[in-house]
């Protein structure tokens, strides 16, 4: 049996549950509709990166923290 990742779960159960209201609170603040997957998947990015270190408590200001 394989152990599934902490991190991966957190992103999985935590952080892609909050994808659309993610893009449109960047749609919201961002000037080039065309940007808005990119910096979507650049706060997935940093995310993960902080994530590794350790788990923030709260997902969801801690990704719009990011993408603030």
């Amino acid at each position: 049996m394989q152990r599934e990742d902490p991190l991966h779960r957190w992103f999985v159960t935590e952080v892609l549950p909050l994808e659309r209201e993610l893009e449109r609170f960047i749609a919201r603040h961002c000037r080039e509709r065309d940007e808005v997957v990119d910096l979507r998947q650049g706060c997935y990015e940093r995310a993960l990166e902080g994530a590794a270190r350790a788990l923030p408590q709260s997902s969801r200001a801690y990704l719009f923290t990011i993408a603030r």
